[in-house]
């Protein structure tokens, strides 16, 4: 129902620098792995709480020092036993990987020349072991979860990386958009190494990407958000082909990610507004069919077209109605005066039933 079940205060403290006007100094998400809560409030301790609230034990990492003051916000990662932590600022860069039960030290990793970066890590399976992969300015690495060796690494990512790596059937998503624009897909399977110039990055992609926001993969498409602008583009998870690109009705600023769920996809501005998007790439086209070469409204139909890219378009075989004798057509509407101007929409009315929604006007002035 909502109600506070418990809180708890971790630490009071002066704070040794600043942060970012929109942000705090709690800025990292907990996790949880349904037995015990992690927060992560970096230069300000880890700390583990069971569900009820208690204190299982806490760590205390030092202090970052973040570029220009801008505070400090990557989450842990948290995955079977270990957590794993990011700590790359202005001073010595290190990765580090903590006992999830008992906040011991496994191991820590040095991320030599890596300056601040917000991008929290990701755990990914790759045959039989774990990989971390973390991205961030100077270059973007995988560990092994279990002794935190290096595995493979990959420069071009731009200045203040922020959006955290994106994994969908082997291939990893890198991307970053401050300062310049750089998208990476990694094939993890055999990464080794530096992937500079490797067949392991299947394609790069440099416009348009985001500042502050994750990609979202889902059903073969890239959707990302420019910079932090109300831009939206839709690139192919496999080439990194640009789909299409739309300016998002009503949103102007976009820091949190896309989500998908359910056929759709959901973006939510700083102001608030949230956007409801179909997720896929098909365009639909709907005309008025003349199977006959003469006006006669009792003729007519309502045909569909359907395009990939809004230039090339084709008519799928619909079987729905028939027409000349035969169903093999993209007819959607037959036989009313209806078809006459037909103008498909949803209806955005909130207090529209669902199954009500997709509506259409048509029709003549008789």
């Amino acid at each position: 129902d909502g109600r506070v079940l418990w809180e708890r205060v971790a630490r009071e403290v002066v704070p040794h620098e600043s942060h970012y006007l929109d942000s705090s100094w709690a800025s990292g998400s907990p996790v949880t792995d349904g037995t015990r809560v992690i927060a992560h409030f970096g230069s300000f301790g880890t700390y583990a709480y069971d569900l009820d609230g208690k204190l299982l034990w806490s760590v205390d990492l030092g202090d970052m020092t973040t570029r220009r003051g801008f505070g400090e916000g990557a989450s842990p990662a948290l995955h079977d036993d270990t957590v794993v932590i990011n700590w790359d600022h202005e001073g010595d860069s290190f990765v580090v990987a903590l006992d999830a039960a008992t906040g011991k030290e496994r191991w820590r990793a040095a991320r030599p020349d890596e300056v601040t970066s917000w991008a929290t890590p990701l755990v990914v399976r790759v045959g039989d072991r774990d990989q971390v992969v973390i991205a961030a300015t100077g270059r973007s690495r995988a560990y092994d979860l279990e002794t935190g060796r290096e595995l493979w690494s990959l420069g071009g990512m731009t200045v203040n990386t922020f959006p955290s790596p994106v994994e969908v059937d082997g291939v990893v998503y890198l991307t970053s958009g401050y300062r310049g624009n750089m998208l990476q897909a990694v094939a993890l399977a055999g990464a080794t190494g530096d992937l500079e110039g490797s067949p392991a990055v299947r394609f790069s992609h440099d416009r348009d990407t985001p500042y502050v926001p994750s990609l979202l993969v889902t059903g073969g498409r890239i959707y990302m958000i420019k910079h932090f602008k109300g831009i939206l583009s839709v690139l192919d998870a496999t080439t990194g082909a640009v789909r299409y690109q739309t300016r998002l009705p009503e949103i102007d600023s976009v820091w949190s990610s896309p989500v998908a769920a359910a056929g759709r996809v959901y973006v939510f501005g700083r102001d608030g507004t949230a956007l409801v998007l179909q997720d896929g790439d098909t365009f639909r086209f709907y005309y008025r069919g003349m199977p006959e070469a003469k006006h006669d409204f009792d003729t007519e139909t309502t045909c569909v077209a359907e395009s990939k890219d809004g230039i090339h378009w084709t008519r799928p075989k619909l079987e729905i109605y028939e027409v000349r004798g035969t169903t093999d057509n993209n007819v959607v509407l037959a036989r009313c005066r209806g078809c006459h101007n037909l103008a498909p929409f949803i209806d955005a009315n909130p207090d529209c039933p669902p199954e009500q929604r997709y509506k259409a006007l048509g029709g003549t002035g008789k």
